[in-house]
C-alpha cells in the first residue's frame, strides 16, 4: 500500500508556505421565517454549552434551530451549512458517527453551493475525514485527505486550526493504516509546534488533543511512561479551562487508566475508569463504542488483581454491549470472548470455558481472521482447557492444528 500522506504534506508546504445525507432545508407552505433568527447569537450558545461539557445541550440547541431551518421559507444557506457543520462536529464527539457524516455531507454539499471558501472547505472535509477515521474506515480516510489537501491548495490564506487538523488526520491514518509511528510523531509534533505559536482563541482545547494523540503513539512504540506524562499534561489542560466535564475527557481517562494498569496503579486506573464511564453517561451518547472498551479494561483490571467475579461481569458487559451496538458478530468481541473463555479457564470452570471458546473461533471464522495472532491465542487457550478436560485426543489435534498455522498453511 503507498502512503500517501507525507507526499500531501510536502506538496502542501510547498505551495502554501505560510502554513509551517440530508437535503437542504424544504420549504413548508406556512410562512415561517429565520429573519429574527441570530445565527452569530447561535453559534456562540452552541459553542458555550460545549466548551462548559453540555454537549447534549449544544446538539438540542442545533437541532431545534435545524429544523426552524428546513420549515423556513428564506433560510440563509451559508448560515445553514455552517449549522450542520457545528451539528456534525458535535455527533463526532458525542459519538452519532453515522449522523455526523450524514450532516457534515450536507454541509459539505450546501456549502460549496452557497460560495464557501477554500478554507472553510477543507475545515469541513477535515471533519469528515475525522469521522472516517474514528469508524476505523483508513481508506475513505485516506481519499478525504486527498480532497483536503486540493482544497487548501487553492488558498494562500492561514488557518492554524485548520492546517493542524489537517496534519492530526494524517498522523492517525499513519499510526493506525500505514503502521508508521515514527512519520505519525513527526506529523504530531509539526502540529503541536504551530498550535503553540497560534492566536487562536481555543488553541489550548487543540493543543489537549494533540497531545492525546502523541500519547497515542507513545502507547503504539511502547512507551508507556512517556505516555502517561503526555497524557497528564493534555488531561491538565482540559481540566484548568473547563470547571464542567469536557467531552475529551472520556478518552483521556479511559486511556489514563490503562496506563495506570500498565504500570500497576491498580488503584488509579480504576479511579480513573469510573471517570470515564461518568463523563460517557453523563455528557456523551450511552452508546458511544468507547463504553464497551471501558468494560473490558475494568474486566482486565480485576482479572489482575484475581477478582474473577467482577472480571467475568465486566467482560460480560461488554461482549453485551458491542453486541447491541455493533452486531452479534463483530470483530470486536473476538478478543472478548477469549479473554473470558481464558479466565473460566483460570477459575477452573472448563466447561464455561470451552463455550467462550466455541464463541471466539465462531466469530474469528467469520471475520476471517485466521492468519491473525488473535486466532492462535485461541486456539491455545483451547487446547489448555481440552488437556485440563482430560480430552487428549482432541487436544492432539488443536496442537497439531497450531503448528499448521504456524508453518503459514491456512488450508
Amino acid at each position: 500500500m503507498k502512503n500517501v500522506s507525507i507526499f500531501l504534506l510536502s506538496v502542501l508546504l510547498a505551495v502554501v508556505p505560510c502554513f509551517a445525507a440530508q437535503g437542504s432545508p424544504q420549504v413548508a407552505e406556512q410562512n415561517n421565517s429565520l429573519e429574527s433568527v441570530e445565527w452569530e447569537d447561535l453559534t456562540r450558545k452552541m459553542e458555550s454549552l460545549y466548551l462548559k461539557g453540555d454537549i447534549k445541550g449544544a446538539i438540542k440547541i442545533g437541532n431545534k434551530y435545524k429544523k426552524v431551518a428546513e420549515e423556513s421559507e428564506d433560510v440563509d444557506s451559508r448560515s445553514y451549512a455552517k449549522l450542520l457543520e457545528k451539528l456534525g462536529g458535535y455527533n463526532v464527539v458525542f459519538g452519532d458517527l453515522n449522523k455526523a457524516e450524514n450532516l457534515l455531507k450536507s454541509a459539505l454539499i450546501i456549502g460549496k453551493k452557497s460560495g464557501f471558501s477554500s478554507l472553510q472547505i477543507a475545515r469541513i472535509q477535515n471533519k469528515i475525514c475525522a469521522v472516517f477515521i474514528n469508524m476505523e474506515k483508513f481508506a475513505e480516510a485516506e481519499e478525504w485527505l486527498k480532497f483536503i489537501s486540493r482544497s487548501l491548495n487553492q488558498t494562500q490564506n492561514k488557518d492554524d486550526l485548520i492546517f493542524c487538523g489537517f496534519l492530526n488526520s494524517m498522523a492517525m491514518l499513519e499510526a493506525n493504516y500505514y503502521k508508521n509511528n515514527g512519520n505519525a510523531l513527526k506529523l504530531l509534533n509539526k502540529s503541536l509546534s504551530i498550535i503553540q505559536q497560534s492566536a487562536a482563541a481555543d488553541k489550548d482545547v487543540g493543543e489537549a488533543k494533540i497531545l492525546f494523540n502523541i500519547a497515542q503513539i507513545y502507547v503504539n512504540i511502547g512507551d508507556n511512561k512517556k505516555a502517561y506524562k503526555i497524557l497528564k499534561k493534555s488531561l491538565f489542560i482540559l481540566e484548568k479551562k473547563n470547571k464542567k466535564i469536557f467531552p475529551d475527557m472520556a478518552r483521556s481517562y479511559y486511556l489514563m487508566g490503562r496506563l495506570s494498569r500498565s504500570l500497576y496503579s491498580y488503584a488509579d486506573a480504576e479511579n480513573y475508569y469510573k471517570k470515564a464511564i461518568y463523563v460517557v453517561e453523563n455528557v456523551l451518547n450511552k452508546e458511544n463504542l468507547i463504553l464497551g472498551k471501558i468494560y473490558n479494561d475494568i474486566a482486565i483490571l480485576n482479572g489482575l488483581q484475581k477478582n474473577y467475579n467482577k472480571a467475568v461481569e465486566y467482560f460480560k458487559k461488554a461482549i453485551d454491549f458491542n453486541a447491541r451496538i455493533l452486531g452479534e458478530k463483530t470483530s470486536e468481541n473476538i478478543v472478548l470472548t477469549n479473554n473470558l473463555s481464558f479466565l473460566y479457564y483460570q477459575k477452573k470452570q472448563y466447561v464455561n470455558a470451552l463455550k467462550e471458546n466455541d464463541l471466539s473461533l465462531s466469530l474469528c471464522k467469520s471475520n476471517n481472521c485466521e492468519s491473525d495472532a488473535v486466532f492462535f491465542d485461541i486456539l491455545d487457550t483451547r487446547l489448555q482447557i481440552l488437556r485440563k478436560m482430560g480430552k487428549n485426543e482432541e487436544a492432539l489435534k488443536y496442537e497439531n492444528l497450531i503448528k499448521k498455522y504456524s508453518n503459514g498453511n491456512y488450508n
